[in-house]
């Protein structure tokens, strides 16, 4: 290839990685290996630095946590399912038995609403579960079928729960208001047409906008990552996003090569 085809090939894989395409891909993609489609991002910026991969590494594990499956973490964050794996193991997580819990606590979850009156075709749809494998759940706990609600009762109970919701009022509450799981709620808004992902966006918008207002007043990521609860990186990516310019470090605060402890000036 001349220099010409090169860098217009570079150029190429620094866009795709931009618009979101995974180093594997994009090494898959223009068949040359991961170390040079790294190699081409590093030097365009793409690369996280030490300290944004740690905070970028922590926040995946707390997402995980909070319950996030690694193919979620992996859309969320740029990388593959492998590798989000690796990072949950670095950060002292053990994904099967971690899996486990969060399975068990579903699992008490679709047990606490079939005994509150939710049929089994409605938390096959709220979990997104086979309604057999519903069924196994109720018989392993002994739960019989029981007749439906009256279709009246269940309709004000709905638009109650939907006035709640377009009024503001989170579904974790309006859950534990009604006594049901927060993804039964979201099943409801879905049915009636109100869409919670909009109003996250929304909410998202608002914060991004407040966050790079922050940053231009003068606050610094670390606080800000502080303030908002999320990682230095996602603070650092808002605010490019919202086209705050990184402040250049004044020069007279540079260190010149030889000063700082343990290096005495002769």
């Amino acid at each position: 290839m001349t220099r010409q085809e090169i860098k217009a090939r570079n150029q190429a894989i620094v866009q795709d990685i931009r618009a979101g395409m995974k180093l594997v891909d994009a090494a898959r993609k223009y068949n040359m290996t991961h170390q040079n489609v790294s190699l081409i991002a590093r030097k365009a910026g793409l690369r996280l630095t030490k300290q944004e991969r740690e905070a970028r590494n922590h926040a995946n594990a707390k997402d995980i946590l909070a319950g996030m499956s690694t193919k979620e973490a992996a859309a969320k964050y740029r990388l593959t399912q492998s590798r989000i794996a690796g990072i949950a193991k670095e950060q002292g997580i053990d994904l099967r038995e971690h899996n486990k819990k969060q399975t068990r606590e579903r699992n008490e979850d679709i047990v606490r609403d079939l005994k509150a009156g939710m049929t089994t075709t409605e938390a096959a749809a709220a979990y997104g579960l086979t309604q057999a494998y519903i069924c196994r759940i109720a018989r392993e706990h002994g739960i019989r079928r029981r007749k439906r609600l009256p279709a009246h009762d269940l309709e004000s109970r709905d638009r109650a729960v939907v006035q709640e919701l377009q009024a503001g009022e989170s579904t974790k509450d309006v859950a534990r208001k009604y006594e049901r799981t927060p993804e039964h709620i979201s099943w409801i808004a879905r049915k009636h047409g109100f869409h919670l992902r909009a109003r996250k966006a929304d909410r998202r918008k608002v914060r991004d906008l407040a966050i790079a207002t922050d940053v231009r007043a003068g606050m610094s990521q670390a606080d800000a990552a502080t303030k908002y609860e999320l990682a230095q990186a996602s603070i650092g990516r808002i605010a490019r996003e919202q086209g705050v310019k990184r402040k250049k470090q004044n020069p007279s605060h540079r260190k010149e090569p030889g000063q700082g402890p343990g290096h005495d000036i002769l």
